[in-house]
């Protein structure tokens, strides 16, 4: 949306609502120019400030940094933040326990009903009405049509697991209004995660952090990694999936494999790059926030995935879901409930539709077989044991990973069809970089983004934790990683005109 120069000149008989469509201009993406120059200018005044005025200038920084995607979210997001800021002070006060499980109740029933409203309503209608019409009775669905505010599943889940955590008594009631609207508006983790808990980020806005170069050094370095996943990794893998997907039937099977292939190593390049760079940001800042993803694609049993896989969010349907269900320590049939239920639970929370909770469904299906089948008893393997392990692993993701990117049922169908046929290898291999360009690339496009991927992964396997562990006293080395990252990211970085890609899971 164009709004044309600002106004300088009229800027004084301006009021409030005149800026709001400027200000909407100006929505930060973490690949955006405008996001860096936010960083450039919210870190050095942070470390320059007294330490009292700290939470409030970065409560102010987060607060503009939401708005900037559309200032009625901010108004969303302060509500919800005092709404359980209320009902967890109302919970500390009394000692009476239907009192606190009514307050607990009540901020439970408005949390997700409201994330319902946004997410859920139209979905459900639009469902609904098929389904009476299948039965011959005609209605029209009611379609509220509300934008959905970006992060809304996250803030949901950090501010609801907190409510929790007092309720159980395993978190106290935070008094200070701005240190908790901070845990809860925290930039960095804000619109796509980690989902922190309170007992772990809340104390970290009270304690002084000075600026240490060694810690800017290493995480400087892994902001880098983070927008060298994204910029060059998932984004050139976006415009090859993007195209496939967007049109299954018109692809053959070799097509389709490649582009299953590749969205699987670009939604993980895609949010564990994220993951980098917020985590990166905080820790420049002082701040610790929970590791997020630890190589899921090694791993060689579907339990072991989820165990590497968006961990903050695994974690937290299993201590606020999975375990009050009866966890393991109940019958198998109870066992493989409570596990169907956690999972198809992950689901819904990545969006309203059918191919999410399908893909939930299967994972949990995977999950609850594995323990069943093998227990949870840790078995020796040998080399190719291990390796069968990691490949039907791997390979079961990326069919489920088929769910979660297709448009709808449907597409999905397609997909796996076009799976089962590789009828078009000839054609591949006789008009290979036709075929390449009818889907947004071209072979040298091709031969960077594997390139990519294989580094990538080399270097997560052998050479991370090395390197940020030698950043520390070789510099050298040093400034020659931090230099040729910066390089690749300039050069093989996939940028458009006045186009920047936003971030898969900025979408939940």
């Amino acid at each position: 949306m164009h709004y044309g120069k600002f106004p300088f000149r009229k800027i004084k008989s301006m009021k409030i609502k005149d800026f709001l469509p400027y200000l909407r201009r100006f929505f930060m993406l973490f690949n955006s120019v405008t996001f860096f120059i936010f960083i450039a200018l919210v870190i050095p005044v942070y470390f320059v400030l007294p330490q009292k005025g700290r939470p409030y200038f970065l409560l102010a920084a987060s607060w503009y940094f939401y708005m900037s995607w559309n200032v009625a979210y901010l108004g969303l997001l302060i509500c919800f933040t005092a709404l359980i800021f209320v009902l967890s002070g109302l919970m500390s006060k009394t000692d009476k326990a239907s009192r606190k499980k009514a307050y607990l109740v009540t901020g439970l029933l408005l949390s997700f009903g409201s994330l319902f409203l946004f997410k859920y309503f139209d979905y459900t209608a639009r469902i609904s009405a098929d389904l009476l019409r299948w039965m011959g009775i005609l209605v029209t669905p009611l379609q509220l049509g509300w934008v959905l505010p970006i992060g809304i599943s996250f803030f949901t889940f950090q501010l609801t697991g907190y409510l929790i955590d007092v309720y159980r008594g395993e978190m106290k009631h935070e008094k200070n209004f701005i240190y908790f609207a901070l845990y809860v508006s925290f930039f960095p983790q804000l619109v796509a995660g980690p989902i922190e808990r309170a007992q772990n980020l809340l104390p970290q806005f009270k304690k002084k952090h000075s600026f240490h170069l060694v810690t800017f050094r290493c995480n400087i370095v892994r902001v880098l990694w983070g927008y060298f996943k994204k910029v060059v990794v998932a984004d050139r893998l976006a415009v090859f999936v993007d195209s496939v997907y967007s049109a299954p039937d018109e692809f053959g099977g070799w097509v389709t494999l490649l582009a299953t292939l590749f969205f699987a190593v670009q939604i993980y390049c895609d949010f564990s790059g994220y993951c980098d760079i917020a985590i990166g940001l905080a820790r420049i800042m002082g701040f610790q926030l929970m590791t997020n993803f630890d190589r899921p694609y090694q791993a060689t049993s579907i339990k072991e995935f989820w165990d590497k896989w968006h961990i903050s969010l695994s974690t937290w349907l299993r201590d606020y879901i999975y375990i009050p269900l009866g966890g393991n320590r109940v019958s198998k049939l109870r066992y493989f409930w409570n596990i169907l239920v956690t999972f198809t639970a992950s689901g819904v929370w990545h969006g309203a539709g059918l191919t999410y909770l399908l893909w939930g469904f299967c994972h949990g299906v995977m999950v609850a077989g594995h323990r069943l089948l093998f227990g949870r008893r840790k078995k020796n393997r040998n080399g190719l044991k291990t390796f069968l392990g990691w490949l039907a692993t791997f390979v079961f993701v990326c069919l489920a990973w088929v769910l979660f990117r297709a448009e709808n049922i449907q597409d999905a169908i397609t997909v796996f069809h076009n799976l089962t046929s590789y009828s078009d290898l000839g054609m591949l291999i006789a008009n290979g970089d036709s075929q390449l360009y009818q889907c947004g690339l071209t072979g040298a496009e091709l031969i960077v983004a594997m390139v990519s991927i294989v580094g990538l992964f080399t270097f997560e396997a052998r050479g991370e934790k090395l390197l940020l562990s030698s950043v520390k006293w070789v510099m050298p080395l040093y400034w020659l990683v931090l230099l040729l990252l910066l390089f690749i990211c300039l050069i093989f970085g996939v940028y458009g005109a006045n186009v920047v890609t936003q971030f898969i899971y900025f979408q939940f």
